[in-house]
């Protein structure tokens, strides 16, 4: 494929998973209650395994909507970029 082919098109793809992951966290805000004792946000643990490790680190400064929301999702954005480049590379560039 042309190289100004790729340049062209929309860079939509690498948003789904960062999209999803902000969609997930709204609705763990805004749907479920924190009279579990802590576990509201036990799901974006298994969602951001990799990432949890750092993200638990920054939630004891700042609230866990804002740490799994803001930094997690800019983890998945960077998950998405890495799947995107090796895409074009291994599959676009035979």
């Amino acid at each position: 494929m042309p190289q100004d082919v790729l340049q062209d098109r929309p860079v939509s793809p690498v948003l789904i998973l960062p999209a999803l992951h902000v969609i997930v966290c709204i609705i763990i805000e805004f749907g479920i209650s924190d009279n579990a004792g802590g576990w509201k946000w036990f799901p974006m643990f298994w969602i951001d395994f990799p990432f949890v490790f750092v993200l638990v680190k920054i939630a004891h400064f700042i609230p866990n909507v804002w740490a799994y929301t803001v930094f997690g999702t800019l983890c998945w954005y960077g998950v998405s970029v890495v799947f995107r480049y090796y895409y074009r590379k291994l599959v676009l560039d035979k």
